[in-house]
């Protein structure tokens, strides 16, 4: 099977935002999982009325200017989540660092219990997780925080999911891309 380009090299400028509101640049490189055959597919888990998932091929399409969005409009218990699966027969050496660039924008001040997650998959298989805690998230004010969510990968892998579980009020996240490595500039 002749390979298709298995990503897009591109720099990301992303804004990070600390807890008391002050920003710092960032730039990151990502290797875009996108072309070929390449799918996203999404997840709402627990009881989520009117919560909803848009534009799900924009986080594969290569492009930092587009994005997914998943909305949380009201109080639910449960969680979501976006999974990148490269093209059949295309998968990622271990060594590498998969990730997400994400926004998440939070509309009310009512507290959460969040905690981010970025995970790696060969075919069905979860090969590495990790976890990010509502404190790492800034999720506990009001507004929006900015970042790439990187995973060191153990483990050979062919899709990149983040997800988010918990308890949630008014919330909005942004996935920009997924990333089957990442790099600091």
């Amino acid at each position: 099977m002749k390979r298709l380009s298995s990503g897009i090299a591109f720099a990301a400028s992303v804004l990070m935002l600390g807890l008391a509101g002050e920003a710092a640049a960032a730039t990151v490189q990502c290797t875009s999982i996108t072309g070929g055959g390449t799918k996203v597919s999404s997840v709402l888990a627990g009881t989520c009325p009117g919560c909803s998932i848009a534009d799900a091929d924009k986080a594969i399409d290569g492009n930092l200017n587009t994005f997914a969005t998943i909305t949380v409009p009201a109080a639910v218990e449960g969680g979501f989540s976006l999974r990148a699966t490269a093209q059949r027969g295309i998968a990622f050496a271990a060594g590498s660092k998969p990730g997400a660039v994400v926004r998440i924008t939070k509309a009310t001040s009512a507290a959460v219990e969040t905690r981010g997650i970025v995970r790696s998959y060969l075919g069905n298989a979860a090969q590495n997780e990790k976890e990010f805690g509502s404190s790492v998230l800034g999720i506990n004010i009001v507004g929006s925080e900015s970042g790439t969510f990187v995973l060191p990968a153990t483990k050979t892998f062919n899709a990149v999911e983040y997800a988010v579980e918990g308890s949630f009020t008014e919330y909005f996240v942004q996935v920009f891309e997924f990333c089957s490595d990442t790099k600091k500039r």
